[in-house]
């Protein structure tokens, strides 16, 4: 039997009126919104559908409105008349009816608050008593559970804990603080938001909590902000001082229940950790905010065009609806907005499309159709999904998108909906889709707490992109158990993934080991100390990760030893970053010397083979190594691996395999070691920002900031809506992202770095001008109407290159038919040039540059044609056709993935195809030669 939190009709504490409701049957589960409200003037909103959170938001519009719930609560309804007017407090009451949880209003001064939970008066004081008992185990037990319980009074005892002198109980209120109040990623309704909006994240969003907050027309508040008397400045400041990081976020929460939050929210935005100053400087500006953010909702399409597309979605007709420009899941996303606002024929064409009463609807269409009706929700549309999971409905083959809407539903609709069909879902095995259960189920347990964790436990027992997810959502669900299962997982040993892959794959190790750092918990600090003393160094690196989220004395001090250790300059510098966000008071001397040896790493190439299955090759031809690559639900081709000098690594991000995707991929070839750093994420949900996902996007590797530039994709306009990241930068060493601004920073197949001038090039097919972006200045170079003269269609693609020794800019390619040309940039005429010279007859290809020998490589093809190889000199610059035979299957899009790897003095080219790899050895260098690119 699980135990069920259900609402109650009588509420105790705080000075309040009860305005409860009765909990009614299923509902739609969706991010939560804590609700703070000075009493509005009565308005008339239109009729249509809505999440909660835009109710509020309508309706509060001529009033100051402030809103929050414990994550987690509430629901979708249908609501509004033009002609009637209430104050937000009538229609939230209106939305309790029918969703079934508790209003209350608490009074804070002059202003009435709206609370909008699931409070439970005996499950409150028995987990209080227990979270202040003399018990540790059964306090931290009790933390985690309040975390979870979604009645908003829990804030109090865990605030209380917080300041806790046994720190295993401190841990874990301030991480079930987090979950109690919403963890400051997005929510996948609140995404919904953004969708119904038609807008994604800003160019400009930097971290995850300016997601959260961005569709809010009013100030967003924590759970704290509610009670005023729940903490004081001192317990604030004393947490904010922490070396243990979830208390220094905890600090940060509480703030907002002092009259002084204003001052210690500007501190807290100079912390050392973005996950400290990023919410600081968050709720800063929502303290401040006085004026309306203008909201945009749906446009309606016109009759006629309803109609088309209505049509069009239930004939099936590839291409023929409107808003489709290949298949007829545009057409289900262009009814989104008729079935938002109650258009019953609109609605009705969706229900069949998921139904899948037309053989003809393809499987593309029908998770669209799943997404469109999770915004509208009702016991039409459940029976609907739940009668097209039990009939075999394929959720985990349809589509790039269903992780973000198929499975979701399966988890979104309640326990019950759960028990019926989402178990199976949620545990199955299949491909891409793969644990999209996992990530729903963990935000939506709260009712179902002890069967998710135990799902989830069984769901990480292998070596699949389920068990990588799986491992992820324990570690945001938490808890004893969860923390004691992933501690088991990064024991395990490295598995060998068989047939054509045949690869040693961390990638559910490193998962697990992340995740532990997302518990925060003092057993998970433990096991990932342990961990730092593993043989591998990609899972050490993983540890120092995960204990960047922790810290603590313990923590530092073992940071500081492998910051001046550990054999791996990955390990040391990832340690050494750790050690500057936890350590605030000042950067530990081992950070000040790794820093000064680290001078200009990315730069230093060395020929000193870890693999010595590499170290004796023979020159001029190419070797086909026994290891193969991860593929299918990992994307596999259409964008370039990039090799990081400083870390000895190859990046993938993102690509297309039987879809596009965003994962972030990692092989060491010195020991031939696979990390899926990141899976495909198309909603920003687990660890912070993610790339738009697509295909044929710029990705360049920055010698001088140790970073993997990615542009965005030639496919970005595909999928939910939603795409974090277009244009940025990951840090390998670190695993973070950072977004910068486009500046007009087109869709191109290559980008490439001046080392001259530290800039980021697009060489390639753009739709603006080329404006080039100055890495120091992190500010465009608009060099005007001098972008790409072949576009990007059919053989049109074009190959771009830098030649380091002279500074310019080459391409190869042609345009519609026109011989191939090579052309050069001409930085004082701002022109491109044509050059009379023999030119590599592909489309795309494949390149790498050989810092010992100044030679740059290019191998592809032209479609239908043989592959060939090309030699650039790069000291005498023309190019060479080799007579070497290369490797074959490299079709024209999937001969890109390739970078030269100086450790090993190999160029590498992935795959294609053949999900293979290939090195290829210019010339023979002596053990220990050095080069500076």
């Amino acid at each position: 039997m699980r135990q069920r939190i259900r609402a109650s009709s009588n509420t105790t504490g705080d000075n309040k009126r009860s305005l409860s409701i009765p909990r009614l049957g299923l509902a739609v589960l969706l991010v939560g919104v804590f609700c703070a409200a000075a009493v509005a003037e009565p308005v008339s909103i239109p009729r249509r559908w809505r999440s909660l959170s835009e109710l509020l938001d309508e309706a509060g519009r001529p009033g100051e409105i402030q809103f929050a719930m414990p994550s987690g609560v509430g629901g979708n309804v249908f609501a509004g008349d033009a002609e009637a007017e209430h104050p937000a407090e009538s229609w939230a009451k209106d939305a309790a009816e029918t969703l079934g949880f508790t209003i209350e209003v608490v009074s804070r001064g002059d202003t009435d608050i709206l609370v909008a939970h699931l409070p439970d008066d005996d499950a409150l004081q028995t987990l209080s008593d227990a979270l202040a008992g003399d018990d540790v185990d059964r306090a931290v037990e009790a933390a985690w559970r309040l975390g979870w319980s979604r009645d908003a009074r829990a804030v109090r005892p865990l605030a209380r804990a917080c300041g806790d002198e046994r720190m295993p109980v401190a841990l874990a209120a301030a991480v079930a603080l987090e979950r109690l109040d919403g963890e400051g990623r997005p929510q996948p309704m609140e995404l919904s938001d953004q969708v119904r909006t038609g807008r994604g994240a800003a160019p400009d969003v930097t971290r995850d909590w300016r997601l959260r907050y961005r569709t809010r027309r009013r100030r967003r508040m924590p759970v704290a902000a509610v009670w005023p008397d729940i903490t004081d400045a001192a317990t604030v400041r004393r947490l904010l001082e922490s070396k243990y990081m979830p208390l220094r976020r905890a600090g940060v929460r509480l703030s907002v229940a002092l009259p002084d939050a204003a001052d210690i929210l500007a501190e807290a935005a100079n912390d050392s950790s973005p996950a400290v100053s990023e919410p600081a400087r968050v709720l800063a500006a929502l303290l401040a905010m006085d004026e309306d953010v203008p909201r945009d909702l749906p446009k309606m399409p016109p009759d006629e065009e309803i109609a088309e597309t209505i049509t069009g979605v239930l004939e099936g007709e590839r291409g023929a609806v409107i808003g489709s420009g290949y298949t007829n899941w545009g057409g289900c996303r262009t009814l989104q907005a008729p079935v938002m606002a109650g258009h019953e024929e609109a609605t009705d064409a969706v229900l069949k499309v998921l139904a899948r009463e037309n053989e003809t609807v393809d499987s593309l269409t029908v998770p669209m159709a799943a997404s469109v009706l999770r915004l509208v929700g009702g016991e039409q549309v459940e029976k609907t999904l739940a009668d097209a999971v039990e009939a075999g409905f394929e959720l985990r083959r349809v589509s790039p998108w269903a992780p973000a809407v198929s499975l979701a539903q399966v988890v979104a609709h309640g326990s019950d909906f759960y028990d019926a069909v989402g178990r199976e879902a949620i545990l199955s095995r299949g491909n891409q889709d793969q644990g999209s259960g996992a990530y729903m189920l963990a935000r939506m347990c709260h009712d179902i707490l002890d069967d998710a964790v135990a799902d989830l436990i069984q769901a990480a027992d292998g070596a699949e992109i389920t068990s990588y997810r799986a491992a992820e959502a324990l570690g945001f669900v938490g808890g004893p158990r969860a923390v004691n299962a992933l501690s088991e997982v990064v024991r395990r040993e490295i598995p060998v993934q068989g047939g054509r892959k045949n690869y040693p794959d961390a990638s559910v190790h490193f998962a697990a080991a992340k995740a532990l750092g997302e518990a925060g918990t003092a057993p998970a600090l433990q096991a990932l100390l342990d961990l730092t003393e593993h043989e591998h160094h990609l899972l050490r690196w993983a540890a120092v990760l995960g204990l960047r989220e922790i810290g603590g004395p313990q923590a530092v001090a073992r940071l500081t030893e492998l910051t001046s250790d550990d054999e791996m300059r990955l390990v040391r510098a990832a340690s050494a970053d750790a050690l500057e966000e936890i350590d605030r008071a000042g950067t530990p001397e081992a950070v000040a010397e790794f820093r000064d040896r680290d001078e200009g790493v990315g730069r230093r190439a060395q020929f000193n083979p870890r693999n010595e299955k590499l170290a004796d090759l023979p020159t001029g031809e190419w070797v086909q190594l026994d290891i193969g690559l991860p593929h299918s639900g990992h994307g596999g081709h259409e964008v370039s691996w990039d090799y990081d000098v400083a870390n000895r690594l190859f990046i993938r991000i993102g690509g297309c395999g039987y879809f596009y995707g965003n994962s972030i991929f990692a092989l060491d070839l010195g020991t031939e070691t696979v990390v899926m750093i990141r899976p495909n994420d198309w909603w920003s949900g687990w660890h912070g920002l993610m790339p738009s996902p697509g295909c044929c996007g710029g990705r360049v590797y920055d010698p001088d900031r140790q970073v993997v530039w990615f542009g965005p994709t030639t496919s970005a306009g595909h999928g939910s809506g939603i795409y974090p990241v277009s244009f940025g930068t990951y840090h390998p060493a670190t695993d973070r992202i950072e977004a910068h601004r486009n500046e007009g920073i087109g869709r191109t197949r290559h980008l490439v770095y001046d080392l001259n001038r530290k800039w980021v090039v697009p060489i390639g097919p753009t739709r603006q001008g080329m404006r080039i972006f100055g890495t120091e200045t992190e500010r465009p170079v608009n060099f005007g109407d001098t972008g790409c003269p072949y576009n990007r269609n059919g053989d049109g693609a074009v190959v771009g290159l830098y030649n380091p020794l002279d500074g310019r800019y080459y391409m190869t390619g042609r345009h519609r038919g026109e011989p191939f040309r090579t052309l050069v940039f001409d930085h004082e005429e701002r022109q491109w040039n044509k050059l009379d010279w023999e030119t590599p007859p592909m489309t795309s290809g494949a390149g790498g540059y050989d810092v010992f020998n100044k030679v740059r490589f290019l191998t592809g093809q032209l479609r239908g044609e043989e592959t060939t190889f090309w030699i650039f000199d790069c000291e005498d610059p023309q190019w060479a056709q080799k007579d070497v035979e290369a490797p074959d299957r490299l079709h024209a899009h999937t001969s890109r993935n390739s970078d030269f790897d100086p450790e090993h003095n190999v160029l590498v080219v992935f795959g294609g195809w053949s999900w293979s790899i290939h090195v290829f050895r210019y010339k023979e260098v002596p053990e220990g030669t050095t080069a500076e690119y």
